[in-house]
């Protein structure tokens, strides 16, 4: 505990808890760096945060109280809320934290001045969920399997969503330097959560992000999008999948695209731009029904028997 004739390290009670155990700070007394806070609100301090996170179990909130160093590398297999309090966090060379369970990282502070610093922070592992709200992050985070959440934040080094995927990593909010996502993967578009688009950071100019050549998308930041539609794309890469139309209209009420005929399969209604790709379908499916929902012209029929 803080306090002479105590192992360094030690948990000790917050202040008016066993007094007896746990001096004031001043002569003989050592400085708190972290404090766990169990989901049924006790609280307990410890002199490094290394020892917080060893300490901490599911459900708890390790909150920093001064600045920081994690020395060693660790798996964090508790889910717990990491608080940066407007602290900073350095990570020692090879001491990032593997992610093995649901971890919240946040910046709870007034003026947002929470960080976390070194050359790799943050990887999610097998059966890890990390879930990132705000604070600023000077260092490596990496996806190599698990989920990935990030809903705010200031990203001043590349987040490696090599292990990432549609079904994986969710974005909506931060401001990044460098995101690195094969595009085997499928393409930056999908990393996006419902409403949602990639901005360029300087010009604040709407990014395709179907579009993205490479591996790297640079200098963005996510931020709220409604789509705007011409023909059914919109300029941030999203493609409208027409699967609400109207089959009296043919006009889709989502993107208002409007399609020259359907063909009814079964109960299977597909749309389609023009009569010709429509006539084409209905060759190849016997006893279909073939519905035209728009004026056509220049389109020659012929019917055989």
């Amino acid at each position: 505990p803080i306090g002479s004739g105590e192992s360094a390290g030690a948990p000790f009670a917050p202040a008016g808890v066993g007094e007896d155990t746990a001096p004031q700070n001043g002569e003989g007394s050592e400085t708190a760096a972290a404090s766990v806070t169990t989901s049924d609100g006790q609280t307990t301090n410890y002199t490094s945060l290394d020892d917080a996170l060893d300490a901490a179990q599911d459900g708890d909130t390790v909150t920093l109280l001064g600045d920081a160093e994690i020395a060693k590398w660790r798996s964090l297999t508790a889910a717990i809320t990491l608080d940066l309090n407007g602290k900073t966090v350095t990570t020692q060379s090879r001491a990032e934290l593997y992610i093995h369970a649901q971890v919240i990282v946040r910046d709870n502070s007034t003026g947002k001045t929470g960080k976390m610093a070194g050359t790799t922070l943050l990887n999610v592992q097998s059966n890890g969920d990390l879930i990132i709200q705000s604070g600023t992050f000077n260092g490596k985070i990496t996806i190599n399997v698990g989920k990935l959440t990030i809903k705010g934040g200031t990203f001043n080094e590349e987040v490696d969503l090599r292990g990432g995927d549609s079904d994986s990593v969710f974005f909506s909010g931060g401001t990044f330097t460098k995101l690195f996502y094969p595009t085997y993967n499928g393409p930056f578009l999908n990393l996006l959560a419902d409403g949602y688009a990639f901005y360029y950071t300087e010009s604040d100019e709407l990014v395709n992000a179907a579009e993205i050549n490479g591996y790297f998308l640079e200098n963005v930041q996510v931020q709220q999008h409604t789509h705007s539609f011409t023909d059914g794309a919109c300029a941030c890469g999203y493609t409208c999948p027409h699967t609400s139309v109207d089959n009296a209209t043919g006009v889709c009420t989502v993107c208002e695209k409007q399609f020259a005929a359907s063909v009814t399969v079964g109960e299977d209604v597909t749309y389609y731009d023009t009569l010709g790709n429509a006539l084409n379908n209905a060759k190849e499916n016997n006893s279909c029904t073939l519905k035209l929902l728009a004026d056509v012209t220049g389109t020659t029929v012929m019917i055989n028997d």
